[in-house]
Order: C-alpha cells, then sequence, then structure tokens
C-alpha cells in the first residue's frame, strides 16, 4: 500500500512539474526513460563533497609489508576505528552505504573472500559502514551474515552501524580503498567522499558510479566477484598504482563543488520563475 501511494505521489508530482532537476546524467537517463518526459524538461544538479571530507594527513603514508601504500593512522583515527571494532593492525576494505540488495554487498564479500584465499597476497579486513538495523530501504543484512558465515571470512568482516560525519572521514582516511558494488546508483556521493580523502575507489560499471568516479578509479561488471578480486588486488598489491588513484581522485573530488551545483540549481529557479505569469490582484 505504501509503495502505490509513492508511486501515485511521483506520477503527480512530475506532470505538474515545469522542471525536473537530478544529480547526475544516468539518472536523467532514466527519469526520461521511466516517465516519458522530454530529455529537455530533466536538469542535471550535481552532488559534491563537503568541507568536512578532506585528506587529514597527507604525509601519513609509509610503505610496509602488509601493503605497498598502507597509512599510518593518527592517534584520534586509530581511537575512531577501535570505537568500531576496526583492527588497526591490518588494512582494510571500506564501504559505505545502505545495506539493502541493489547495494550488491554479496559480490563485495564473496570478492574479499577469495582475496583472503590467495596465497601471500594481501589480508584485509572488510569494513561495511551504514546502519543496518534501521535502513529505510529493505535490508539484506540477515543474507549477508549467512553468506559471511558461509564463507569463514566472519572474523575479517565489521559492522560498523551508522557513522556520524566527524567519525566517517577518519574511516576514509584510513582506508586502503573504498568499494561500491551497487546495481544502480544515482550519484554514489561515497566514492567522491573518499576521493576527496585520497583513498582509491573502485566501483562497479552501473548507474552514475563511471560518471562520478571517471578516470581515477577502477571499474568492475557488479555481477562478477572475481573482476572485482583482481581490481582489489591490484589496488593494494601495487603501490605505484594506489598513489597514482589517490592523486587522482583528489583531483577529480576538486571537479565537483557545491557552489558550482548551487548556481546551476539556482539558473533552474530563475528560468521556472522567468515563464511564470505574473500574478495579478
Amino acid at each position: 500500500l505504501s509503495r502505490l501511494f509513492w508511486n501515485l505521489k511521483v506520477q503527480m508530482a512530475v506532470r505538474r512539474a515545469d522542471l525536473i532537476a537530478t544529480v547526475s546524467e544516468a539518472s536523467k537517463i532514466e527519469i526520461v526513460r521511466e516517465f516519458g518526459v522530454a530529455a529537455e524538461q530533466v536538469r542535471v544538479v550535481s552532488d559534491a563533497v563537503g568541507p568536512e571530507f578532506y585528506r587529514l594527513n597527507p604525509d601519513a603514508r609509509t610503505p610496509d609489508a602488509r601493503t605497498p601504500d598502507a597509512r599510518t593512522p593518527d592517534a584520534r583515527t586509530r581511537e575512531v576505528l577501535a570505537k568500531y571494532g576496526v583492527n588497526i593492525g591490518l588494512p582494510f576494505i571500506l564501504y559505505v552505504g545502505g545495506i539493502s540488495p541493489h547495494k550488491n554487498l554479496i559480490t563485495l564479500v564473496r570478492a574479499h573472500a577469495a582475496l583472503q584465499r590467495v596465497a601471500g597476497g594481501v589480508k584485509t579486513n572488510l569494513v561495511l559502514l551504514g546502519d543496518y538495523q534501521k535502513d529505510v530501504f529493505y535490508s539484506s543484512y540477515s543474507d549477508l551474515c549467512r553468506e559471511i558465515e558461509h564463507l569463514g571470512t566472519k572474523d575479517w568482516v565489521v559492522f560498523t552501524g551508522f557513522v556520524d560525519d566527524a567519525d566517517l572521514v577518519h574511516f576514509y582516511n584510513g582506508a586502503s580503498t573504498l568499494v561500491m558494488p551497487s546495481f544502480d546508483e544515482g550519484f554514489g556521493l561515497p566514492a567522491l567522499e573518499a576521493m576527496a580523502c585520497g583513498t582509491p575507489v573502485i566501483a562497479s560499471r552501473a548507474g552514475a558510479l563511471p560518471e562520478v568516479v571517471g578516470d581515477a578509479g577502477k571499474l568492475f561488471n557488479p555481477h562478477d566477484p572475481d573482476e572485482l578480486k583482481v581490481c582489489l588486488s591490484d589496488v593494494l598489491g601495487d603501490a605505484r598504482l594506489h598513489q597514482e588513484m589517490s592523486r587522482q581522485g583528489l583531483q577529480r573530488a576538486r571537479e565537483f563543488s557545491w557552489a558550482r551545483s548551487a548556481d546551476s540549481a539556482l539558473a533552474i529557479f530563475e528560468e521556472v520563475a522567468a515563464s511564470l505569469e505574473p500574478v495579478t490582484a
């Protein structure tokens, strides 16, 4: 019943709208196809990164035996990670977002498990950051727990639950890489936030993620855990690649500005306002 009312509300809003704003070209294409509106009626106002997400310690990268481009977390970062049960003695792969099925976390936990079985490979923890108790969408938390138990990686996977922005920046800075394996994303803001912190991003070739990540990250087929495993091996095992992705990610994140987005939104409001007939008494 809730879905029925939601769909009716959206249909009515689309019919009444003079213009529609969305956050990516990928979302624009979906809106045009789903609702049959003209492409000219849909405008893109991109998301961007807030100032709270930045590289905490640009000089805190030191090669070691575990991973060729490990970060040495500062005391505050170690404190934050420990608070959520993250073992700071090992590098970790980070996911940030919802725990619903379209986020495709099954593929991520399978790729992570395969990575742990590689002889001589980099051993890593997997940190799944998101509210698995009060997810507004359908949750796949139970299915994920069963799959992790089956894979035998329970001791290597951490569910943090909800994390506020003040702590989240420490996760981005402490992670070896961020992975977004989604089957679809309207934008994919965690990818941009991670890049702003200098963290290499691995994302699926789905929705707006290729549009957001651009050439700064690695892309993979969301249906292929083996391809994701290869991407993880490359990023975690190649110091030069890791450093180059970090550098490119920082540069890519700077291309997205809230000031520019605000200007785009204002232009839309002005265009609609100019088209309205003046109200007379």
